[in-house]
């Protein structure tokens, strides 16, 4: 049982629907990684996050409760959206 199923159940359908709501509203992005051995990049949409640990590059998908992880070493390009406004 995830940790939001559980609390849900405990806290009653309120809390469910903004948590929904929450969800709904969350920013995601698409984000381009272009491998040595590719001649097109790859494209993940719906990514929460990315970051980099230990040579692998991460992307964080909130939907699907997944980090996918590629090395670094073979990647040769990556493109993600950047919003100044944000900072």
């Amino acid at each position: 049982m995830s940790y939001w199923t559980y609390h849900t159940e405990q806290w009653g359908c309120g809390v469910t629907k903004r948590i929904n709501k929450m969800k709904k509203h969350r920013k995601t992005m698409i984000v381009k990684i272009h491998n040595i051995d590719q001649s097109q990049p790859m494209v993940f949409e719906g990514i929460d996050n990315t970051y980099v640990k230990e040579g692998l590059f991460c992307l964080v998908n909130r939907d699907k409760n997944e980090v996918q992880k590629y090395p670094m070493s073979r990647i040769f390009r990556i493109i993600e959206p950047y919003d100044p406004s944000a900072e």
